[in-house]
C-alpha cells in the first residue's frame, strides 16, 4: 500500500499544524534532510505518530460508496498498522546510494530494548524528478501482528554531494533529553514559545515522549543523539483477524486464490520443488496438478488467540457449488480450534491460532466447495476482523478500472488486480450468503473458495488393484503364475474363471484390456500420440500399428479400453504407455496418479537401508515402490527410443507391460496327450454298429449303393439331395475318441460310450460322365454347425467334392452333444433329426462350454489319426468290409477340411494343429468367441442373446464396464479354443508338432533321424537342435490355406466376427461374401429354400478350392466369385 499517499487529513493529529520557528543551525544550504512534515502528509511510515487514540485516522471520503470509501472506513477499525504496510523514509533530495546500509539505517523490534533484525533489502525509489525521495526498508522477515517496531537512521547516510544528511526540526527537538514543556505546560524553550502556535510545544513535546524511548535504547546501541537525523517506531494492529496474508503464505486453505494462475498448485506449497530428489520428483508433480487435494484439511489462520467458545453452529460453514450454479451446505462439520501449527517440511511444531474444518463425509474430486467464518468468532465488539485483501474482495465495489488500473490510491495496480480476483471468484458466494442467509461483507471474517483437482488422473494403485490390464504386476513372482484376485462375493461363474485363469502364466492375445481413469477424458485427444502400444524383442521394440488394436471409451465405463484387432504375439513382451498427449474434459494433460509419478523418478525412492526417501512413504512402501521402480526403468529406457520420436518420462502417465502367453499351446498339448493315449491303445480303427448289435453284418442297414441321382436327405424332411457325383454312403461307423478330462487339457481313454463318437463316410461315384475316380480317394472332413448333425455335414459337401477330378471321400462326425450324443439320443445313429442336438454344447457355463469345444477338436484329430491310418491302412477301410468295396485301399491319407458355423470355430484350431490338413474351407464361422456372443450394433447374435441374459443376471449387463470386464475373462479363457487366436498359426508362422512323453510327463516336438541340414530331413520337417550337441529332422505343422466364406448381415455369427477371423487369418472375403444370404447357407440343398442359390455357388467355391489346394495352390477362379456365380 502507498501509505506516503495518505491524505493530509494526518495533519491535524501530527505535532503542529505550521512548521515551528527554530533557531539557525550551522548547515549547509544545500544538504539533504530527512522530512517529518505533517502539514504535506510527509512523514516516515508506519509510524505510531499518525495514530489517533490508538486507532487509524478516518481519512477523507471514509464510508464512501467506492472501494477507497470502504477500505478507508475500514481503517478506522485497526488499532495499529497492518503488517503489508511498506516501511518508507523521506528525504528532501538525492542520496549517495552506497551510504544506505544495515550500519546506517538500522531496523528493530522494539519492546523496551532495541532487537537488531534482518534487512532484505534498502532501495531509493525513483523520484521522478518530483517531490521527496522515499528510502524503502523490507525486512528480511515479515513483521509480527502486535509486536512494536523501530528504525533509527544515523547522520552517516550522505545525499549525493556527500554530504552528511540532516535531521528535520521535529527530530531535531524529539532527541532532546529535558522536557519541551514545564510543570505548568508552557514552553520551556524560548523558540517554543509562539502565540500564533500556542499548542506546539505540548505537541512536540508528545512527539518527544513517544520517541524517548527510542532514543534511550538507541544511545544502548552506541548512536547518539546527536547522529540520529530521523527515528520513529510503530505498532503492527495487534487486531485478531482472519489471516489472508500473501506473502507469509498465511490464507484460509484450500483457496482458488493461492493457486499459480495457470490454475496449478503453487511451487511454493512444496517442500522440496528445486531439490533432484524423489522428494523433488513429487513436489514437481503436485505442483503441476490443477486444483486442490480432496484431502487438504480446509483451515482458517488467525493472528491471534479467539475463545472457540465464542463460535457459533452457524458462524462457520461449509459448501458445495453444485454444477448448476447453486450452493449446498455440507452438514456435519467439525469446527476445531488449534493454538499450535506444524510445519509440514519441517515437522517443527509453533504457537499459531487455526480454525480446521473437518467434514464426516470425504470431499470428492472434481467438485468446488466454498466456506466462511463470521466476525463473532471473535466474540464480542467487533469480533474478527479480515484481512485487508479479504476485505477488498468481499465489499462490492470495483478495485481496479476497466484498464486493470488501482481505484484505491493506496493500492498499487498489481495489489487491486489481486483483490479483484478475489472478488470475481467470491462474488456468487457473497451474493449467496446476503440472499439467503442475510450475510453481507460487513459481518464476514472470511469466505473463501476452492475446487478439488479438476484433473483426468490415469489410475495407477497397486494396493486396491486398480492398475492397467493385463499387466506384469499380475504374476506371481515365486510361481510365474498369474494372480488375480477373486472378488469378494464373486459369483461361482466368476471365482471358476478367474481360479482357471490363474493356472495360466501368460496373459491373453485376444482380450480387451483396460486403463483406469479417475475423469473423464477428452475423446478428440485419444489419438495414436496419446496411447502407444509396443511389441518388444529384446530392446528393439515396434510400435503396434493402430491397424493392430483399437481404443475406446466412454465416461461411465472409468476406464479406456483396448482391444487388439489382431492378436497380439504370444511370448513377446508388449507395453503400453498414455501420454500426456491426452486430454482430460478441463483441457489439461491427464495426469498420473502420485505412486506412478514416484516410479518415473530417476532418483530411489529408498536408500541401501531401506529407508524411505520420500516423505510421504513409510519404509516398507517405498521399498516395495523401488523394486517397482526399477523395473519399471527398462520401460521408460524403450519409451524414449520408441521409433518415431519417443516419449520422456514426464511425458508418460502412465505404463504397462504384459507378456501373452502361446493360446495355442494348451490345444497342442491335449492333442500330444490324446495322441499318445491312442500309441498305448494301439490300432486306431473305425468298427461297425453292427459289428457289436448283430451276429454279422450282412444286409448292414447303415451301407447304401446309390444309383438314384438324389438322395432323401434323412434328418431334413422333404428335401431331395442331388448325390449325382456319390456311389456309397456307410453311415454306421464309429470309433472311440479321447476324453478331455479337464479344463487344463487333462485327458482320459476310457474306450467307453462317454467317448464314443459316431461317423459317416461317402464315397465319389466310380464312372462319371467327365471320368472315372480311382481309389484311394483322399478325404474330406466335413464338420456340422451347431445344432446339426453329422448327416447335414456330409451332405452339405460329399457330391461336390466328389466330382471328378476332384474325387474326394467324405467323412462326417457328430460334434459333441450333437446328433447322435445328444442327451437326448438312444443311439449313435439316429433315424432321423434329434430336435434337441446341440443343447448344452455353448451356455453360461463357460467353462464346460471351453471343454466342450476342446473335445470337439480332439475328435477331429483322433478322427485324422484314424483317417491316415497305420502302414498305408486307413482306420476307415473296415467300415466297407462285407461291400463291394471290400479288400482294396479306399482311402489315400491326404485330408482337407470344411467347416461350418460351429464347424468351423472347431474346425480352425483343428486345421492349425492337424500336421495330417493343409487347406480348409471354413463358412460362416467368425473368431472372437465373445464378439460371436455379444453381436454387435444391432443386438447380440441369435445363439448369444440367451448367454447374455445369463450373464445379465450375475451383473454383467452390455454397455457397462463390468460387462466388458466379464467378457475379457471370458475370451481369455477362450483363447485356447477360440479361431481367432489360432489364425496367425494358421495360415503362417507354422509351428512344431508336438508329442507327450508320458514317463517324465514332458511334452517335445514330434522328431526324426540325426540331420545337420534340412535339405536331408523329409518334407515338411526342419533340422533342428533338439539337445545342447544333437540335431534331428523335426516334424512342422503346414501352413493352411484357407478360404473363409460369409454371409452379409448374418445374425448368428455376426459379420464383425468373421471379418476379425479373417483378417487375423490374412484373407480376403471379397469374393466369397454372399449378400443377404441365410447363415446357414452352405448347408442350404432344397433347391426351394431361400439361401439354396447363395449355397451352391459357396459349395462349388469349396470344391474348386479344395480340389486345387489339396493338389498344389489353392485358387477359386475367378467365375466363382460370389457375385459372379450368382449372376449366372
Amino acid at each position: 500500500m502507498r501509505w506516503r499517499a495518505v491524505p493530509a487529513v494526518l495533519a491535524t493529529v501530527m505535532v503542529w499544524a505550521c512548521a515551528p520557528e527554530i533557531p539557525e543551525r550551522d548547515a549547509p544550504v544545500e544538504r539533504v534532510e530527512a522530512i517529518f512534515d505533517p502539514s504535506t502528509s510527509t512523514i516516515p511510515l508506519p509510524n505510531d505518530a499518525a495514530l489517533q487514540e490508538g486507532r487509524l485516522p478516518a481519512l477523507e471520503g471514509a464510508g464512501d460508496a467506492t472501494a477507497a470509501g470502504q477500505f478507508a472506513e475500514f481503517l478506522t477499525q485497526l488499532s495499529g498498522w497492518l503488517p503489508s504496510t511498506p516501511i518508507e523514509i523521506p528525504f528532501s533530495g538525492e542520496l549517495n546510494e552506497e551510504t544506505l546500509t544495515e550500519e546506517n539505517i538500522r531496523f528493530y523490534r522494539f519492546e523496551g530494548d532495541l532487537e537488531p533484525l534482518e534487512i532484505a533489502s534498502i532501495e531509493a525509489l525513483d523520484s521522478e524528478g518530483e517531490g521527496p525521495v522515499f528510502v524503502r526498508v523490507t525486512p528480511a522477515d515479515p513483521v509480527v501482528r502486535g509486536e512494536q517496531y523501530a528504525v533509527v537512521v544515523t547522520r552517516d547516510v550522505e545525499g549525493a554531494n556527500g554530504e552528511a544528511v540532516s535531521e528535520p526540526p521535529a527530530i531535531f527537538f524529539a532527541a532532546s533529553e529535558e522536557p519541551l514543556v514545564d510543570e505548568n505546560g508552557e514552553p520551556a524553550l524560548d523558540v517554543l514559545n509562539d502565540p500564533e502556535n500556542p499548542g506546539q510545544a505540548a505537541q512536540l513535546e508528545g512527539l518527544r515522549q513517544l520517541l524517548a524511548p527510542l532514543f534511550e535504547a538507541a544511545e544502548g546501541e552506541g548512536i547518539a543523539r546527536d547522529q540520529v537525523v530521523m527515528a520513529f517506531r510503530w505498532t503492527v494492529s495487534p487486531d485478531p483477524s482472519a489471516l489472508f496474508d500473501p506473502v507469509t503464505a498465511q490464507v484460509p486453505l484450500p483457496n482458488t486464490a493461492a493457486l499459480d494462475p495457470d490454475g496449478t498448485f503453487p511451487d511454493s506449497a512444496g517442500c522440496f520443488v528445486d531439490e533432484n530428489s524423489a522428494n523433488g520428483v513429487l513436489d514437481r508433480y503436485l505442483a503441476g496438478l490443477s486444483g486442490w487435494p480432496a484431502s487438504t484439511p480446509i483451515t482458517l489462520p488467525l493472528s491471534a488467540p479467539i475463545d472457540p467458545t465464542d463460535i457459533g453452529d452457524d458462524d462457520v460453514q461449509l459448501y458445495r457449488w453444485l454444477d448448476d450454479g447453486s450452493f449446498e451446505r455440507v452438514d456435519d462439520v467439525a469446527v476445531t480450534y488449534l493454538e499450535e501449527q506444524t510445519d509440514r517440511c519441517t515437522g517443527a511444531v509453533s504457537p499459531g491460532y487455526s480454525l480446521v474444518l473437518t467434514p464426516a463425509e470425504p470431499l470428492g474430486d472434481r467438485e468446488r466447495y466454498f466456506a466462511f467464518a463470521t466476525r463473532a468468532i471473535g466474540g464480542d465488539g467487533q469480533g474478527i476482523l479480515p484481512d485487508v485483501p479479504m476485505f477488498m474482495g468481499m465489499q462490492p465495489y470495483p478495485v481496479v478500472d476497466e484498464s486493470g488500473s488501482s481505484l484505491v490510491g493506496n493500492f498499487s495496480d498489481e495489489q487491486a488486480q489481486g483483490m479483484a480476483g478475489i472478488q470475481a471468484s467470491i462474488s456468487p458466494m457473497m451474493a449467496y450468503l446476503e440472499e439467503e442467509l442475510g450475510l453481507t461483507y460487513e459481518d464476514m471474517a472470511a469466505v473463501w473458495g476452492w475446487g478439488t483437482w479438476s484433473d483426468t488422473f490415469v489410475v495407477f494403485d497397486p494396493t486396491v488393484g486398480s492398475i492397467a490390464f493385463p499387466n506384469a504386476f499380475l504374476i506371481d513372482s515365486e510361481t510365474g503364475q498369474v494372480n488375480l484376485p477373486v472378488p469378494e462375493g464373486a459369483d461361482p461363474l466368476t471365482e471358476g474363471i478367474i481360479n482357471l485363469l490363474n493356472q495360466r502364466r501368460g496373459f491373453s492375445t485376444t482380450a480387451p484390456g483396460w486403463i483406469p481413469v479417475d475423469g473423464e477424458v477428452d475423446p478428440s485427444t485419444i489419438d495414436e500420440d496419446a496411447l502407444v502400444m509396443a511389441s518388444v524383442a529384446g530392446f528393439s521394440p515396434r510400435v503396434l500399428p493402430q491397424e493392430e488394436y483399437s481404443v475406446s471409451y466412454d465416461p461411465e465405463w472409468g476406464h479406456l479400453v483396448v482391444e487388439p484387432t489382431v492378436p497380439f504375439a504370444e511370448g513377446l513382451q508388449h507395453a503400453g504407455i498414455v501420454t500426456t498427449s491426452m486430454l482430460g474434459t478441463n483441457g489439461r494433460p491427464v495426469q498420473p496418479t502420485a505412486v506412478f509419478a514416484l516410479l518415473r523418478s530417476t532418483y530411489p525412492l529408498a536408500n541401501e537401508a531401506g529407508e524411505s526417501q520420500v516423505y510421504l512413504l513409510d519404509d516398507a512402501t517405498a521399498v516395495a515402490l523401488e523394486e517397482a521402480r526399477t523395473a519399471y526403468s527398462r520401460l521408460f529406457t524403450l519409451a524414449v527410443v520408441l521409433p518415431g520420436g519417443g516419449f520422456e518420462r514426464e511425458e508418460i502417465a502412465t505404463a504397462w507391460a504384459f507378456t501373452p502367453e502361446d493360446p495355442a499351446l494348451l490345444l497342442q498339448q491335449t492333442r500330444a496327450r490324446a495322441m499318445a493315449a491312442l500309441d498305448v491303445r494301439g490300432a486306431v480303427v473305425a468298427e461297425r454298429f453292427c459289428d457289436n448289435e448283430l451276429p454279422n453284418c450282412n444286409n448292414d442297414p447303415y451301407f447304401e449303393e446309390l444309383s438314384a441321382d438324389t438322395f432323401a436327405h434323412p434328418t431334413s424332411a422333404g428335401t431331395q439331395v442331388d448325390v449325382s457325383n456319390l456311389e456309397a454312403i456307410y453311415s454306421g461307423g464309429e470309433y472311440d475318441s479321447v476324453l478331455v478330462a479337464s479344463p487344463l487339457g487333462d485327458v482320459a481313454d476310457p474306450q467307453d460310450a462317454s467317448a464314443r463318437v459316431g461317423v459317416t463316410v461317402m464315397l465319389p461315384r466310380a464312372e462319371q460322365d467327365a471320368g472315372d475316380c480311382v481309389a484311394p480317394f483322399d478325404v474330406v472332413i466335413s464338420q456340422h454347425g451347431l445344432g446339426g448333425n453329422r448327416w447335414g455335414g456330409a451332405l452339405m459337401t460329399a457330391n461336390e467334392v466328389a466330382a471328378f477330378p476332384s474325387c474326394k471321400a467324405t467323412v462326417a462326425i457328430d460334434l459333441p452333444l450333437h446328433g447322435g450324443r445328444s442327451t437326448a439320443a438312444t443311439s449313435l445313429h439316429p433315424a432321423e433329426a434329434i430336435p434337441t442336438s446341440g443343447a448344452g454344447f455353448l451356455t453360461s457355463d463357460l467353462i464346460a462350454s471351453k471343454v466342450n469345444f476342446m473335445q470337439a477338436s480332439i475328435d477331429l484329430f483322433v478322427l485324422s489319426r484314424l483317417i491316415v491310418g497305420e502302414a498305408g491302412a486307413s482306420g476307415l477301410t473296415p467300415l466297407f468290409a462285407d461291400t463291394p468295396y471290400s479288400g482294396e485301399e479306399l482311402f489315400s491319407g491326404a485330408i482337407g477340411f470344411v467347416g461350418q458355423s460351429l464347424g468351423g470355430i472347431v474346425g480352425v484350431p483343428f486345421v492349425t494343429l492337424e500336421p495330417a490338413v493343409d487347406t480348409a474351407v471354413i463358412s460362416a464361422s467368425g473368431g472372437r468367441l465373445t464378439w460371436i456372443l455379444e453381436g454387435d450394433d444391432a443386438g447380440p447374435s441369435t445363439i448369444g442373446g440367451p448367454i447374455l441374459d445369463a450373464l445379465a443376471g450375475l451383473g454383467a449387463v452390455p454397455g457397462t464396464f463390468a460387462f466388458i470386464r466379464t467378457m475379457a475373462l471370458v475370451q481369455w479363457t477362450a483363447d485356447v479354443i477360440d479361431p481367432f487366436a489360432f489364425a496367425p498359426f494358421t495360415t503362417d508362422r507354422p509351428r512344431q508338432n508336438l508329442a507327450y512323453d508320458a514317463g517324465s510327463d514332458t511334452f517335445g516336438p514330434v522328431t526324426g533321424d540325426l540331420c545337420e541340414e534340412t535339405s536331408e530331413c523329409p518334407e515338411g520337417w526342419s533340422c533342428e537342435a533338439v539337445s545342447s550337441d544333437v540335431d534331428r529332422c523335426v516334424e512342422l505343422l503346414p501352413a493352411n490355406q484357407v478360404m473363409l466364406q460369409m454371409a452379409s448381415g448374418d445374425r448368428t455369427v455376426v459379420n464383425r466376427a468373421t471379418e476379425a477371423l479373417a483378417l487375423a487369418l490374412g484373407v480376403s472375403l471379397d469374393d466369397t461374401t454372399f449378400e443377404d444370404a441365410p447363415h446357414s447357407f452352405l448347408s442350404t440343398l432344397n433347391p426351394t429354400a431361400e439361401g439354396f442359390e447363395a449355397g451352391q455357388c459357396a459349395r462349388e467355391q469349396m470344391g474348386a478350392w479344395l480340389a486345387s489346394g489339396m493338389s498344389g495352390v489353392a485358387e477359386l477362379p475367378a467365375s466363382l466369385s460370389a457375385s459372379a456365380c450368382l449372376a449366372q
